[in-house]
């Protein structure tokens, strides 16, 4: 479903539901109390919804013999780590971060060298801080007694603390040019002091990672200067990696408190929520990712619930009023068929140094009054307007299709009408520019 349909939701009134029959070991308790932990550190605001998950989560709730809840497993994946760097206006980066600089008690604040929200560059450049209706101090209290109870220790949780502000306070690490060929080092300011100190690294040592990067050539090695967009790229790579490690770890700390051991007998359900889709101004390959796993789930959704049901009903002779469905079979071809659409494009492009308005009058032929248009009319969930947006916007900041292909639509307006008139589904249009080549 689309972001803000109620998917989280759902899966917490399923997990509760569960919890109130199988209950009466004590562990369903913990098991409840990892929805805050992991809202907090995987969901944020984003334009659609005030707590979208941005990541996926597969729960697996296991049974003892007698019914009761014996123990669960999270697994997880396709964390959104570019939102820990860089979200859009109106929108939140994790709430964890908010919450810590906001609710975080004044001897943790000391130790953590901590400021508002709006002192740090990550926070403020989507110029949002807050949720209406949301405490942030308060769920930051929810949030470290949820840690408690899943047994996380107050030491730990102290590092947990200490590596987010490290990632906030990389984010306010500035760079100076040492030459006239634009290379640069960081600047030894407050910012890069304080991440040093968190991280518990040679402030020099870190100096060289975030200015220079190693190459091996042969059995030599050789340090290269970073420029300046190189090094915030590193930086910025830095601070997400910390926070996709850090999240890991507390999936990886849950998991040992709800482990099963020798009480797994088999039986089991599992409760999978995941993000939904979302179309932004740009797309990162990310979103790409979850829009395309939604897309899988809904036609697995489809299969099951409409086509093989009704399938079953045809054979036993059942008198039914047919249920019609959208089917977005088209949509995944665009990706699943071999070869696909996007494919060929790709492969086109490269093998004939782009030279693209060939092929795409190939895709208008063979595709554009059927896959293409059909896909878009029916609107499956975003996943055509996620691929016109791909093949459109030239400042995208995805790679899915070559530089060549990017590079070539921006300096050709026609191939451009092209495209906009084929998602339009304009007939005459199309004929019209076509007769202009």
């Amino acid at each position: 479903g689309e972001s803000g349909a109620g998917k989280t939701e759902t899966a917490k009134i399923a997990m509760q539901y569960l919890a109130a029959l199988g209950g009466g070991s004590g562990i369903e308790y913990e098991i409840l109390k990892t929805n805050p932990i992991l809202e907090a550190f995987g969901n944020a605001k984003t334009s659609r919804n005030d707590n979208s998950s941005r990541f996926g989560k597969l729960i697996e709730i296991h049974f003892s013999e007698t019914g009761k809840i014996s123990g669960a497993n999270i697994q997880t994946f396709l964390l959104e780590k570019s939102r820990v760097v860089q979200c859009a206006e109106g929108e939140r980066a994790y709430h964890i971060f908010y919450q810590l600089c906001v609710g975080a008690p004044p001897a943790l604040r000391e130790k953590l060298n901590l400021m508002s929200a709006k002192e740090y560059k990550y926070l403020r450049q989507s110029s949002c801080y807050s949720i209406n209706g949301v405490d942030d101090a308060e769920q930051f209290r929810i949030v470290v007694e949820a840690l408690d109870i899943v047994h996380v220790s107050k030491e730990d949780q102290e590092s947990v603390f200490a590596m987010l502000a490290a990632v906030l306070w990389l984010g306010n690490v500035s760079f100076t040019v040492i030459d006239n060929e634009n290379h640069v080092e960081p600047v030894a300011d407050e910012g890069l002091i304080t991440v040093a100190k968190l991280i518990g690294c040679d402030i020099g040592e870190l100096k060289l990672a975030l200015s220079t990067r190693k190459m091996r050539v042969g059995n030599d090695t050789i340090v290269q200067n970073l420029t300046l967009s190189q090094a915030t790229d590193t930086r910025d790579a830095l601070a997400k990696s910390i926070y996709a490690c850090l999240f890991e770890w507390l999936v990886e700390q849950i998991n040992k408190s709800l482990a099963v051991g020798k009480r797994r007998t088999g039986r089991s359900i599992s409760i999978l929520d995941i993000y939904g889709f979302e179309s932004f101004d740009r797309n990162s390959f990310e979103q790409f990712c979850i829009n395309y796993a939604n897309e899988r789930l809904q036609q697995h959704f489809n299969r099951h619930l409409f086509k093989l049901e009704q399938e079953e009903y045809i054979q036993d002779g059942i008198d039914w009023a047919k249920v019609d469905f959208e089917d977005n079979k088209d949509c995944l071809n665009l990706f699943e068929k071999v070869p696909s659409p996007l494919t060929q494009l790709r492969v086109f492009v490269l093998t004939t140094k782009g030279v693209l308005l060939c092929y795409i009058f190939y895709l208008v032929v063979c595709h554009a009054f059927g896959i293409f248009i059909q896909a878009d009319l029916t609107g499956n969930f975003f996943m055509f307007c996620m691929v016109a947006s791909i093949t459109t916007d030239t400042k995208i900041s995805m790679n899915i299709l070559s530089a060549k292909v990017l590079r070539f639509l921006l300096f050709n307006f026609r191939a451009l009408q092209i495209i906009d008139i084929l998602m339009s589904g304009s007939r005459s249009k199309f004929v019209g520019v076509m007769l202009h080549f």
